[in-house]
């Protein structure tokens, strides 16, 4: 006789044989401090009842290859833990207690980080209400994607743009960790890059210049030149003066295109007549003149 199905409402933790249907709403995968791997998931049943789960790496080649976001299935022996999470549209007092997935909307109120050149990729905000109740976001991978192009977008219109978040994890802040040694770190260093207007055969485009390209150049990265015009009572927009000797000069340059981004970042760069003329000669291409630039964080 087969096992009845079971909605999300009626789980707990003192059986793991349950069977529920199921789609999936989102789905993006995670790295643990303790270096394992997971697919995370939120699930819905038709009654719109919630509820996270996971897949661990154990499980990645049996089943990673069958699921797919909006997906419907029938999932059977599900093991229920307790994990203390509850869904909130709004917060007591403006405050959530942590460990406890949320709906938060609210308006950009300051971008703190964009990291978007190499994985993984984030982008930290603060969001403010109407309420002028703030709290700090960070949202990963195609997500920092998504949120990085509305804001480089929204750069040129200059009207509040307002993020909507489903199923916000809400946590206790610490500081951050290291993505590399996931050592507890209480001190970042924001990074800046310059950003290039280069011209060829008639048609423009920007490219990203960041540390390791800058230091090339100039010597020195791009937020210590902001730090020294900060230092002389300059504008904080005013072009640094080192920035001038790139004005029409002829590079070839190797970069990375991100589509998603419609961004490009500058690898390396030669102003070495024979491999301009190598790359001219082989591709046909005409001279490469650099336009005025300008600085971004």
């Amino acid at each position: 006789m087969s096992r009845k199905e079971n909605l999300l409402c009626e789980l707990h933790t003192k059986k793991g044989t349950w069977k529920i249907v199921v789609r999936i709403t989102d789905m993006w995968r995670l790295n643990k401090h303790n270096g394992r791997q997971s697919i995370e998931m939120v699930l819905i049943d038709h009654t719109g009842t919630k509820i996270g789960a996971t897949l661990w790496q154990e499980l990645f080649p049996e089943f990673e290859p069958k699921l797919r976001c909006g997906g419907a299935y029938v999932i059977q022996n599900v093991k229920v833990v307790d994990t203390h999470f509850d869904y909130k549209v709004v917060c007591e007092r403006g405050v959530a207690k942590p460990d406890t997935l949320v709906d938060v909307v609210g308006a950009i109120a300051e971008v703190i980080e964009r990291k978007t050149v190499n994985p993984a990729y984030r982008v930290t905000i603060k969001l403010r209400d109407n309420s002028h109740v703030e709290i700090i976001m960070t949202v990963w991978e195609e997500y920092a994607l998504q949120l990085d192009d509305a804001i480089e977008k929204n750069h040129f219109v200059q009207k509040p743009l307002v993020v909507m978040l489903t199923l916000a994890k809400i946590k206790e802040p610490k500081g951050a960790a290291c993505r590399s040694c996931q050592n507890h770190v209480t001190h970042t260093i924001p990074r800046y890059k310059l950003v290039v207007k280069m011209e060829q055969n008639g048609e423009k485009a920007n490219f990203n210049f960041w540390d390791a390209v800058y230091i090339k150049i100039f010597g020195k990265t791009a937020n210590e030149c902001r730090q020294e015009l900060i230092a002389s009572g300059d504008e904080i927009k005013v072009f640094p003066a080192c920035v001038d000797q790139l004005l029409g000069k002829t590079w070839v340059v190797r970069f990375k295109h991100r589509i998603q981004m419609h961004q490009s970042s500058v690898l390396d760069f030669s102003e070495q007549e024979h491999h301009i003329q190598s790359v001219i000669s082989t591709l046909g291409l005409q001279v490469i003149i650099i336009c005025p630039c300008q600085c971004n964080s």
